[in-house]
């Protein structure tokens, strides 16, 4: 990816076979391993913030060091909305907990900015095909007018969300964020 950034083999081995190959994708774990499977399963079901913490201080460390390292840089840290459905019965975004975590373990603080909203409910992403998964998220996110500034003055956009396989959710996120600022994002 761009600026030395990592890409899970499994997620490039996925993204390589949809077009537009996205450079600005990270992930940290291997969804396959058991421990980390264990301890996501907790954190989209519970607001574990020591999980969160514990989960995202290597991803901080290498935000840090390859991107925001001597720079004074206005950082912009986006969670993927969760679906209200998946709010109600989990009473949670596990994506914000998570940006918080990246947040918390930055020397260099971002915002964390709850901006993106979902304009429809969908299926949910995980049992669907791939090419399923891009209809379904098509048209899906859209930005609070009150955050329309501050992602257009963002030096760096970062997008989270718990999980990527496809990418379908990232790119249509990132789609509607390139509306208002065409700086570099990654999202993780």
């Amino acid at each position: 990816g761009k600026l030395g950034f990592q890409i899970h083999p499994f997620c490039v081995q996925k993204l390589q076979q949809s077009s537009g190959y996205p450079g600005w994708l990270t992930t940290c774990f291997d969804y396959s391993d058991p421990h980390f499977k264990k301890l996501l399963l907790i954190l989209k079901t519970v607001p574990r913030f020591d999980i969160a913490k514990i989960l995202t201080k290597p991803l901080a460390q290498k935000i840090t060091k390859e991107l925001l390292i001597d720079k004074d840089l206005a950082v912009v840290l986006i969670p993927i909305s969760a679906s209200k459905k998946r709010k109600k019965k989990h009473g949670l975004n596990q994506s914000i907990v998570i940006a918080n975590a990246i947040e918390y373990n930055l020397s260099k603080k971002p915002k964390v900015v709850n901006t993106l909203y979902r304009t429809k409910e969908t299926k949910k992403q995980s049992s669907l095909s791939k090419k399923e998964r891009l209809l379904n998220m098509k048209d899906v996110f859209a930005v609070k007018k009150t955050h329309q500034t501050l992602i257009k003055s963002a030096d760096v956009v970062l997008i989270v969300d718990d999980v990527c396989t496809t990418g379908a959710t990232l790119l249509h996120a990132k789609s509607v964020l390139d509306e208002f600022n065409k700086k570099p994002e990654f999202t993780f």
